[in-house]
């Protein structure tokens, strides 16, 4: 007990973040065999039923019901399911483009290095939420397109970020020894500056999930992001919008699920980010 309570104290941030960050995992993995009911299933003569501890509430609705009688704590872990299927997706997508075009950057130069550097600053020039909008307008409303326009918007964290990383790492005196030794330009990239870089990129990845469940949230309630049909917490809490004063758990609890996920990837990002650093453990 007392080599755990030590852990806890040394990482308090990591455990509560990684537990909080776990519950949203196992929730939406397991979403198909625990829900009550089927997230789509409408029950009208139920509709706006409050939550089970309420006056008036049903013990087979634990969180209520929306305005078409559908089960909230059913379409609460289906819609985790989408933001962190979206989120997570582009995540992986941003940063495998991002960190490639950094390195090339970095480490090439010249008219490489200058063209990327030019299309980053014309990304940052837009407002990320904004420029997600505008894109989006151009489609249909589905998963895939929420992914691309978050890569679109994501993948300059990444590069400008790993491209600075690369121009300090090739001053140090293990790439010279490198190129002295005979080393290749992609053993040295991938055996050599890819590992120096992975703080840096799982930093900038967890802090950017959490941006890109807000993001996916946000074009959700905006109806711009998946169907109506498909649960997702951000179009939850638009449908709710309208029933605030009379049925404010339509809106609460999807969002109080944004708040418990987001709170618990930034703890352990920052958690890992400290771990992983020796720099910052000096």
């Amino acid at each position: 007990m007392s080599s755990v309570r030590r852990f806890l104290r040394r990482h308090l941030r990591g455990a509560v973040g990684g537990a909080l960050f776990a519950a949203v995992l196992a929730c939406a993995a397991l979403a198909p065999w625990i829900v009550p009911h089927p997230p789509g299933e409408q029950q009208l003569l139920g509709r706006l039923r409050p939550p089970a501890w309420a006056a008036r509430g049903d013990r087979a609705h634990l969180l209520g019901t929306d305005h078409l009688g559908r089960d909230l704590a059913s379409r609460i872990l289906f819609g985790a399911r989408t933001s962190l299927l979206i989120a997570g997706s582009g995540v992986m997508v941003a940063g495998l483009v991002g960190v490639t075009l950094g390195i090339v950057a970095g480490y090439r130069g010249g008219a490489a290095d200058l063209v990327l550097m030019r299309l980053v600053d014309v990304v940052l020039a837009f407002p990320a939420l904004l420029l997600a909008i505008a894109l989006l307008a151009a489609f249909r409303p589905s998963a895939a397109s929420v992914v691309g326009v978050l890569t679109v918007t994501g993948w300059v964290t990444y590069c400008r970020i790993v491209r600075g990383q690369i121009l300090v790492l090739k001053q140090e005196d293990f790439v010279v020894a490198v190129h002295a030794l005979g080393g290749t330009d992609r053993r040295l990239v991938i055996h050599h500056l890819l590992p120096n870089l992975v703080p840096v990129i799982l930093v900038i990845a967890t802090i950017q999930l959490a941006q890109f469940i807000l993001a996916e949230s946000a074009l959700s309630f905006l109806g711009l992001g998946v169907p109506p049909a498909v649960p997702s917490w951000g179009g939850m809490i638009n449908e709710g919008r309208d029933y605030i004063w009379n049925a404010w758990w339509i809106e609460t609890f999807p969002g109080l699920a944004i708040v418990w996920t987001v709170s618990g990837i930034g703890l352990l990002g920052d958690w890992l980010r400290d771990l992983i650093d020796p720099r910052l453990r000096v």
